[in-house]
């Protein structure tokens, strides 16, 4: 039987299994840490999916639709089946589907048969991001100190929740916000960090860094010992704040657009 391509819009806690197994297999052949939309917070996703006469899985492509027609493509084939022309009648069917929208390619530069692949098909660099990690193994810096923070957390009644929204206040009474920022789980123990902001007029006060510093105080005595983010190569100032804060560029990725 010849391999098929299927569309689908929802997938099954087994097709979840194998798109995991496919992805930690390419993880780990070509050092990169990208991974697949299995569950997405924003946007709807379609999925196409390609596989054996044995049900073993080959190549499976996802796209994340945003909004201005513009939908983010992730796409993994296993080692043993590339070059073989999977990932093209993948592409080939998620394009008859969106042929109004641009699509944007992220990338790790470890992974020369991605670079190979986007540069075959003439896509044209957008921007890069960074991926950023912070372990509290080694314990946190001494700038934690909750002692030396001169603004007030406001800590979210479900820290651990999708798209918990932490807030920062001056310390008086009834203060409004100056900052946000939000978190979601991104595994066991881990927690993601995205959205951070502080309001335009209160910038360059360390409120940032006071954010940052609370919030992740916080989420550790809560039992998370890893955080991560990502942020734009293009924002010197945020990357500045989160080398202060301890993370370390663990990948970068760069995006391309067909």
């Amino acid at each position: 039987m010849l391999p098929q391509v299927q569309y689908l819009t929802k997938l099954t806690e087994v097709q979840k299994g194998k798109i995991r197994s496919l992805a930690a297999c390419c993880q780990k052949r070509d050092h990169i840490s990208l991974s697949f939309p299995l569950d997405p917070e924003d946007g709807p996703v379609s999925y196409y999916w390609m596989s054996d006469g044995q049900g073993r899985l080959m190549s499976a492509l996802s796209l994340n639709y945003w909004e201005n027609h513009l939908a983010e493509c992730i796409a993994f084939t296993h080692p043993d089946f590339r070059r073989k022309g999977y990932f093209s009648q993948l592409l080939d069917k998620a394009l008859e589907s969106c042929e109004e929208d641009d699509l944007l390619f992220p990338a790790s530069n470890h992974c020369a048969d991605t670079m190979a692949t986007l540069e075959a098909l003439q896509a044209e660099f957008q921007f890069r991001e960074h991926l950023m990690e912070l372990d509290f193994a080694a314990g946190l810096p001494i700038a934690f100190s909750p002692q030396k923070q001169t603004a007030v957390l406001k800590a979210p009644k479900y820290p651990l929740s999708p798209n918990a929204l932490w807030t920062i206040h001056l310390p008086l009474p009834g203060s409004p916000p100056v900052g946000s920022c939000q978190t979601s789980p991104a595994a066991p123990g881990c927690l993601c960090l995205h959205h951070l902001e502080v309001h335009p007029g209160m910038r360059r006060q360390g409120l940032g860094f006071s954010l940052a510093c609370q919030l992740l105080c916080h989420v550790q005595k809560a039992g998370v010992c890893r955080a991560i983010l990502q942020v734009s190569g293009q924002n010197q100032a945020a990357l500045a704040l989160y080398k202060k804060t301890g993370f370390q560029t663990t990948e970068t990725l760069s995006y391309y657009l067909l």
